[in-house]
C-alpha cells in the first residue's frame, strides 16, 4: 500500500529539515540557490511564487520596465540590484581621471548650449507653451511638506486632502503630456567630457570666445577673465580667496577658500547648461535658492570640486537634483558637508540626479527625499567611496497619518512614486568603504514606495542602521526595496516594517554577506511579509545576535490576511547565533504560519 499525498508531502519535508541539519555542520560551503530552494519546498513554494500578475490596464505611463519585471519575479531582486551597482554611470570618466569619449574638445561652450535648446525644444514639441509653463512651475510643489499640517487633527487632514484632490487631479493630466524618454544624456555627455578637460592653465579663449580681463564686479577678489551671455555670465577666478555674490552660467576657481551665495551650478528656463569647476581650496557652498549648487529644472548642470574640506548648504532641489533633466554634483577630495532640507544629494524626477564624492569622511544631512531617491520617472544616485559617512535624515515633516512623535524622511536609496497616479523612478546610495552612520525615520535605507525600486548598498565597514518604520530592505505598496551589505560587523535597529519585509503586493530584502551583526527590532521584520508581500532576510556568515520585541511577526513571518496570503523567509548560513526568541535556535528550524520559514544553518 502506498502512502497517501499527504504522507509523502511529510516525508519529503522531514526530508528536506534533515539536509538542512545535517549539512549546517558542514565546512564546505553549499550553494545559495540550491539552499534557499530546497528552504522553499519545505513550506510547498517555488521561484514561481515571487511572482505578482500586474495588469497592463492599470500600467501608468511613466512605469519603469525593470520594475515591472522585478514585480513579477521578485527573486531576482538581489542579482539586478547588483548590476545597477556594478553599472553606475560615468564612474570610469570620474574616478580614473579620464575624458569622455565623446571627442568633447572639439566642441565650444556655445555649441553645447545650443545642443541643449534643441533637445528640450524637441522634448516640449507637443506641450502648448502655457502648459509647459504650468507643469515647470507646479512639478516641484507635489513632494512639499507642510509644518503646518502637524498641528491640525486626522478630521481636519484628510478634508484638506479632498479638497485639494480635484485641482491635483487636473494638474495629473498636464503631467501625463510628459514625454517617458529622459533625452539629455548624450548633451550631458559632452558637457562632462568638455569640463574635465578644463585645466588652471587652460586657455580660456579657446572654450568661450572672448573674454574680459577686468575685474567682475560681483567677486570680492581677483578675477582672472569673463563675460556676459544671454543665458548668464562666465567667471575665471584666480587663486586668491574669493567671494562670488549673485548667479553665475559659468565659473572656474583655480584656488583659494572661496565662497559662493547665490545660483551657481544651476540649470533653468533661462540658463539651458550651467556649471562650476573649483579646483582647489576649502569652499563654501551656500544658497537658498531652488535649482541650485548642481540643481536642475528643464536643463543640465554639473558641478565639480577638485580637493579641499568643503560645505554644501542648500533648501530643496540642489546637491545633485533634477526635474526634467540632468544634475551631478561631483566632489573629489577633502572632509566634506553636506546640508539640505529636501530633494537633494541625489534626486530626481523625470530626470537624474547624481552626487559622486571620492575624498574622506563626510556628512550629509536631509530632512525628506535625499541621499539616492528615485520619484516619477526619475534616477537618483549617491555615490561615495571612501571614508566613515554619516547619511542622515533628520526630523522635520511630522508623519501625520501615523504618528505625532516621528517624521517622514523618504530617503538613502528610496524610490517613491504618485500613488494611485504615477509609478516612481530608482534610487540608489552606494557606500564602496568605511564604517558607516545610517539614520532615517520613516521610510528609508533601502526601501521604496509604489512601483518603485530603492537600493542601499554598503560594500565594507563596521555599520550602524538605525530608522523607525518602513526601512532597511523595504517594498511598500507593489514596490520593491533592497539594503545589502557586503562586509563587516553591522548593528541593524528598527521598529517594524522593515528588515527584509515586504507589504501589500511588494518585496522587502535584507542580505548581509559577511561579519557579527547585531539586529534588533519589534514587529514586522527580519524577513515578513505582510498582506501579500513578501519579505526575505539572508545573513550569510558570523556569530550574530537577534533580538525582537514581538516574536509572533518576526525571523521568517507571512501574515495570512487576504486570500493567498504572504511569504516570508528567514536564513542564516553560518556561524555560532543567538535568539532572543525561544522558537528560534542555533541550527535550527521553524516555520511561522502558511509561508512563513526559518532555518539557521550554523555551519563553520
Amino acid at each position: 500500500m502506498f502512502p497517501s499525498s499527504l504522507t509523502k508531502n511529510l516525508i519529503q519535508k522531514f526530508t528536506l529539515i534533515f539536509f538542512f541539519l545535517f549539512t549546517s555542520s558542514l565546512a564546505k560551503p553549499i550553494n545559495q540557490d540550491s539552499i534557499f530552494l530546497s528552504l522553499l519546498q519545505t513550506i510547498d513554494l517555488s521561484p514561481n511564487d515571487f511572482s505578482l500578475s500586474l495588469s497592463q490596464e492599470d500600467k501608468d505611463t511613466f512605469r519603469l520596465e525593470i520594475v515591472d519585471q522585478l514585480l513579477t519575479s521578485s527573486i531576482q531582486l538581489e542579482e539586478k540590484a547588483k548590476q545597477f551597482i556594478d553599472s553606475i554611470p560615468y564612474l570610469t570618466y570620474l574616478d580614473g581621471h579620464k575624458v569622455n569619449p565623446t571627442d568633447s574638445i572639439q566642441f565650444k561652450w556655445e555649441q553645447i548650449v545650443n545642443q541643449s535648446i534643441t533637445i528640450r525644444n524637441e522634448f516640449w514639441k507637443d506641450i502648448p507653451e502655457y502648459e509647459k509653463k504650468e507643469i515647470l512651475e507646479k512639478l516641484p510643489t507635489i513632494y512639499e511638506e507642510s509644518d503646518e499640517l502637524e498641528d491640525l487633527d486626522i478630521f481636519s487632514l484628510y478634508a484638506l486632502r479632498e479638497a485639494s484632490a480635484d485641482s491635483f487631479r487636473q494638474f495629473v493630466k498636464l503631467i501625463k503630456k510628459i514625454p517617458k524618454s529622459i533625452p539629455w544624456e548624450d548633451n550631458f555627455q559632452q558637457l562632462l567630457g568638455f569640463v574635465l578637460q578644463l585645466k588652471p592653465d587652460s586657455h580660456w579663449n579657446a572654450f568661450f570666445g572672448d573674454l574680459n580681463f577686468s575685474q567682475h564686479p560681483n567677486v570680492l577678489g581677483k578675477t582672472l577673465a569673463w563675460k556676459s551671455t544671454q543665458y548668464g555670465e562666465i567667471v575665471i577666478g584666480s587663486v586668491e580667496d574669493n567671494l562670488y555674490r549673485g548667479n553665475f552660467a559659468v565659473v572656474i576657481d583655480v584656488g583659494g577658500n572661496d565662497t559662493y551665495f547665490g545660483k551657481v551650478a544651476a540649470a533653468d528656463e533661462t540658463c539651458p547648461v550651467s556649471f562650476l569647476i573649483d579646483f582647489e581650496g576649502n569652499d563654501l557652498y551656500s544658497c537658498d535658492s531652488a535649482f541650485s549648487m548642481a540643481g536642475s529644472i528643464n536643463g543640465i548642470s554639473l558641478l565639480l570640486d577638485y580637493k579641499g574640506n568643503d560645505t554644501y548648504r542648500g533648501n530643496l532641489w540642489v546637491q545633485g537634483a533634477a526635474i526634467c533633466g540632468i544634475s551631478m554634483l561631483v566632489d573629489k577630495d577633502g572632509f566634506d558637508s553636506f546640508v539640505a532640507d529636501r530633494n537633494a544629494q541625489g534626486c530626481a524626477a523625470f530626470g537624474k540626479g547624481y552626487v559622486y564624492d571620492f575624498g574622506k569622511n563626510d556628512i550629509y544631512q536631509v530632512r525628506m527625499y535625499g541621499q539616492g531617491v528615485g520619484l516619477v520617472n526619475g534616477y537618483g544616485t549617491l555615490y561615495d567611496k571612501t571614508g566613515d559617512d554619516q547619511y542622515l535624515a533628520t526630523p522635520r515633516y511630522t508623519d501625520v497619518l501615523r504618528y505625532q512623535d516621528h517624521s517622514l524622511t523618504l530617503s538613502q536609496g528610496f524610490g517613491y512614486g504618485l500613488r494611485p497616479y504615477f509609478s516612481g523612478g530608482i534610487g540608489i546610495l552606494y557606500d564602496v568603504s568605511g564604517s558607516d552612520l545610517y539614520v532615517s525615520d520613516i521610510y528609508g535605507q533601502g526601501a521604496s514606495y509604489w512601483y518603485a525600486l530603492g537600493i542601499l548598498w554598503d560594500q565594507s565597514g563596521n555599520d550602524r542602521y538605525l530608522s523607525y518604520q518602513y526601512a532597511q530592505g523595504s517594498g511598500i505598496h507593489i514596490s520593491l526595496g533592497l539594503l545589502h551589505d557586503e562586509s563587516g560587523d553591522d548593528v541593524y535597529i528598527s521598529k517594524g516594517v522593515s528588515q527584509g519585509c515586504g507589504h501589500d503586493y511588494g518585496t522587502g530584502w535584507l542580505q548581509d554577506k559577511n561579519g557579527n551583526d547585531a539586529y534588533q527590532c519589534s514587529e514586522l521584520s527580519q524577513g515578513a511579509g505582510s498582506a501579500n508581500g513578501i519579505g526575505i532576510m539572508i545573513d550569510d556568515e558570523g556569530d550574530d545576535v537577534y533580538m525582537n520585541r514581538n516574536s509572533e511577526m518576526t525571523l521568517g513571518y507571512g501574515n495570512p490576511r487576504r486570500d493567498y496570503g504572504s511569504i516570508g523567509i528567514f536564513m542564516d548560513k553560518g556561524g555560532t547565533d543567538r535568539y532572543a526568541d525561544i522558537f528560534a535556535k542555533d541550527g535550527g528550524y521553524w516555520q511561522r504560519g502558511i509561508r512563513g520559514v526559518g532555518i539557521d544553518l550554523n555551519r563553520k
